[in-house]
C-alpha cells in the first residue's frame, strides 16, 4: 500500500461496511477501516514506503541478465548503506508528535514503543541482508583477483589464490599474469581493458588466441563465469511433469512398488521392450481428443 492508493482503499472499505454486505464482511471491513486510520498505521506507512522502494529497486537490479559478483555485491552493500542512513535520519527527525488524552508518561511510552518497533524492523532487515548475502560478498572477495583492475595492475605483484584450484600453481599464475599485462600494454588497450569487466577481458584473451598461453587464467575465468548470480523471480512454474511425479510419489502403494522392483530386477527384459510404442498406445487409448 502507498499514499497514492490509500484514499481509494479507504473508500473501498467504507463501501464494504454498508448495509448491503454480509455481517462478517461489514465487521472485518470496519475493523480494517479503524486500523488503517490509526496513527501507528499511518506512521509506519509513511516510513516504509521509501524503504520498500529501495528494496524493490535492488531486487530488480539483482535479476539483471549478465550481472557479475562484484556489481551484485556493490548493489547489496549500497542497499545496506541506504537503510543505515535512513535509520540515522529517522533517529534525528523523530520527535514527540504523538498527542493523546492521557498523561505525559503515556505519551512517552507510546512514542518509545513506536520508535522501538521501527528501529527493530530496520535492524532486522539489515541483519537479514548481511546474513543472506554474506556468501555473495565472500565470493566477490575470493574472485576479486580476476577483475581487470587487479589482474592488469602492474603494482599488484601478489594475487590471492586461496580459492583457486590446488592444481593451479601460484608461480605459473603470476607468470601468466605478467605475460597478460605485457601483451595488453603492447596492444595499446590497457586503459580500455583495465576499466572493463572480467567478461570483456576474457573476450580479449579469446580473440587474441591467448588461451593456450594463459591456461590458468582462462580456466579460473571460466569457473568465475559459471557461478550463478542473478536471483530467480518468484514466479511459480506449473510443470505438468512435476505434478505427475508428485502424484506418483504421494500415491505409491505396495503393488506399484513391487512392480517397479520387478522391472529393476528384469532389466534385460525391460531393455528389449518397446517402451515408446507402449507409451504411444497408452496415450492413444486415454486421449480424449476426437478426430473429425
Amino acid at each position: 500500500m502507498t499514499w497514492h492508493h490509500y484514499k481509494d482503499i479507504l473508500v473501498a472499505l467504507e463501501k464494504l461496511t454498508e448495509v448491503g454486505e454480509s455481517s462478517n464482511t461489514r465487521t472485518d471491513a470496519g475493523a480494517l477501516l479503524v486500523t488503517t486510520q490509526s496513527f501507528s498505521f499511518l506512521y509506519f506507512l509513511g516510513l516504509w514506503q521509501p524503504v520498500l522502494q529501495e528494496v524493490n529497486d535492488a531486487q530488480r537490479h539483482l535479476r539483471t541478465k549478465g550481472l557479475n559478483t562484484r556489481l551484485c555485491a556493490q548493489k547489496v552493500n549500497a542497499l545496506q548503506m541506504i537503510l543505515t542512513e535512513k535509520r540515522e535520519e529517522w533517529r534525528r527527525i523523530i520527535k514527540r508528535h504523538i498527542f493523546d488524552d492521557g498523561t505525559r508518561n503515556a505519551n512517552l511510552s507510546c512514542e518509545n514503543e513506536l520508535r522501538r518497533k521501527l528501529f527493530s524492523s530496520l535492524d532486522r532487515i539489515t541483519v537479514e541482508l548481511r546474513e543472506r548475502f554474506q556468501q555473495l560478498q565472500n565470493l566477490a572477495d575470493k574472485f576479486a583477483y580476476l577483475t581487470p583492475v587487479i589482474l592488469l595492475d602492474p603494482d599488484d605483484t601478489k594475487c590471492n589464490l586461496d580459492y583457486a584450484s590446488v592444481e593451479i600453481d601460484e608461480q605459473d599464475f603470476e607468470l601468466e599474469q605478467h605475460q597478460l599485462r605485457t601483451f595488453v600494454a603492447a596492444t595499446g588497450n590497457e586503459n580500455k581493458l583495465i576499466n572493463a569487466d572480467s567478461l570483456e577481458l576474457f573476450k580479449f584473451i579469446v580473440k587474441s588466441k591467448l588461451e593456450d598461453a594463459l591456461p590458468n587464467i582462462s580456466i579460473m575465468l571460466r569457473i568465475f563465469f559459471t557461478v550463478a548470480i542473478s536471483n530467480a523471480s518468484s514466479e511459480r512454474t506449473f510443470s505438468k511433469l512435476k505434478l505427475i511425479k508428485n502424484n506418483l510419489k504421494s500415491t505409491m502403494g505396495t503393488l506399484r512398488l513391487t512392480n517397479l522392483a520387478i522391472l529393476s530386477i528384469e532389466q534385460e527384459v525391460c531393455d528389449a521392450m518397446d517402451i515408446d510404442g507402449a507409451i504411444k498406445d497408452f496415450a492413444l487409448k486415454k486421449s480424449r481428443h476426437i478426430n473429425f
